[in-house]
């Protein structure tokens, strides 16, 4: 037996799904990057190591840096959210960390330097992280923001999947400085 609140619920969801359907899917691939500064990391070890003299810590030391400072940044970010709304700060973030993806390919060798090129891949990647998609997606979805959420937050994973291969790919075509810029340029290209 169904109950009027019941029917009401997924009236109220079909509806939001008809007005809105396209939403959660974009949000996911907007989300895809949000977790390209980590899973694309891994084919570049070798060869930085290699151009440079690196440790595998040398190279990795940035990086856990800019993931610290990012979640310093989150409250933050929230309350951006809050007063600017997901959908500029989502696409001045794709621009940011694209750009500071490619930017990565003009490291130095420097220690200086590859930190300073991950401070702004962290500024990036607060603007871009899951936070931002689904609150697109959770201002469109009220009875059926579970699914919703639930859909744009495949967005990091496919990602996760896709980043190593599409690195690998790049630093065997063009090497890993135009690895770095073909990255950024792509996945602009791709989402704006």
């Amino acid at each position: 037996m169904v109950t009027e609140q019941g029917t009401t619920d997924r009236t109220l969801a079909a509806a939001e799904w008809r007005a809105s359907w396209p939403l959660p899917f974009v949000a996911a691939f907007g989300g895809t990057i949000a977790s390209i500064h980590v899973y694309s990391m891994g084919p570049f070890f070798e060869p930085l190591q290699r151009e440079f003299g690196w440790s595998r810590s040398d190279v990795s030391m940035a990086m856990t840096v800019a993931l610290a400072l990012g979640g310093f940044l989150n409250p933050g970010m929230g309350l951006a959210l809050d007063r600017i709304g997901p959908r500029t700060i989502g696409l001045v973030g794709i621009v940011v960390i694209c750009s500071a993806m490619a930017l990565l390919g003009s490291a130095t060798g420097g220690a200086l330097n590859w930190q300073l090129l991950w401070l702004f891949v962290a500024l990036g990647a607060a603007l871009v992280q899951p936070m931002v998609w689904v609150s697109a997606a959770a201002s469109r979805f009220d009875a059926a923001r579970g699914i919703a959420v639930a859909i744009t937050l495949t967005g990091p994973a496919i990602g996760s999947s896709i980043f190593p291969i599409i690195s690998t790919l790049l630093i065997d075509g063009v090497g890993w400085r135009g690895a770095f810029v073909g990255l950024g340029l792509l996945w602009a290209v791709l989402l704006l």
